[in-house]
């Protein structure tokens, strides 16, 4: 290899170093926001499920107390007709099958009520469960960051001092084109796949791949300014 195309990539493997850890680091504090997020959200539908089932709850009861109050006019209506003490026969034979309408309809929404219960239940439980289990992803996200936060520091620094080391190592000719590089995120070396470049497929004139291999010059692809390795 030439010396300079050693040099650019000695700075090129600084710089995966660099943005490995870098990206490492990312990670970790990205996964701990979405678990404080997702911790959130999952409090906030455990309390959604808590209001449901409270709702559903209440309007048990009220149906319960008018069930109550319609069985009981029910039972009295009943009990004067048959022992013929209505003031108004007719009028408390309407009232007795208004009364048995009501019940029924009552009864009928008191059961749909608490199958309604029964199932704000589970999705109460439900959340909850989802709740404790994105509280432990949080934990453990703030954890795993907590462990490696000094380290990478640490080996970021180290990182970047041998980064600057091998950039000072670097002929000035190349700074600007390898930096080029970098800020389009592009990859700094290429390998040569039967002609072409691996990186962006232009054909590689086999004069500039044969001084590469001969290491007698340093060349770029014309199509993604990578520099070429000899093989």
């Amino acid at each position: 290899m030439h010396p300079d195309l050693a040099a650019i990539s000695n700075v090129w493997q600084a710089d995966v170093r660099v943005d490995t850890l870098r990206a490492e680091h990312e990670h970790l504090v990205a996964t701990v926001t979405t678990a404080i997020q997702a911790h959130k959200d999952a409090v906030a539908a455990r309390d959604a499920a808590k209001i449901a089932l409270d709702t559903v709850r209440s309007s048990e009861r009220v149906n319960n107390r008018e069930l109550d109050s319609y069985a009981q006019k029910r039972d009295v209506t009943k009990r004067m007709l048959d022992d013929g003490s209505a003031p108004n026969y007719a009028i408390a034979e309407r009232q007795l099958a208004n009364c048995i309408a009501l019940v029924d309809e009552l009864e009928t929404k008191g059961l749909d009520l608490l199958d309604g219960i029964d199932k704000a239940t589970v999705a109460l439980a439900e959340a909850e469960k989802a709740r404790v289990g994105a509280e432990a992803d949080e934990r453990a996200a703030r954890q795993a960051l907590a462990a490696r936060d000094a380290p990478l520091r640490v080996e970021l620094t180290a990182a970047l001092q041998a980064r600057e080391r091998v950039w000072s190592e670097l002929p000035p000719l190349y700074h600007d084109s390898y930096s080029e590089l970098r800020r389009r995120k592009r990859v700094a070396l290429v390998n040569v796949d039967d002609g072409s470049c691996s990186a962006c497929h232009m054909r590689v004139a086999p004069q500039k791949l044969n001084e590469v291999l001969m290491k007698k010059a340093v060349h770029t692809c014309v199509g993604c300014g990578g520099y070429l390795l000899p093989g």
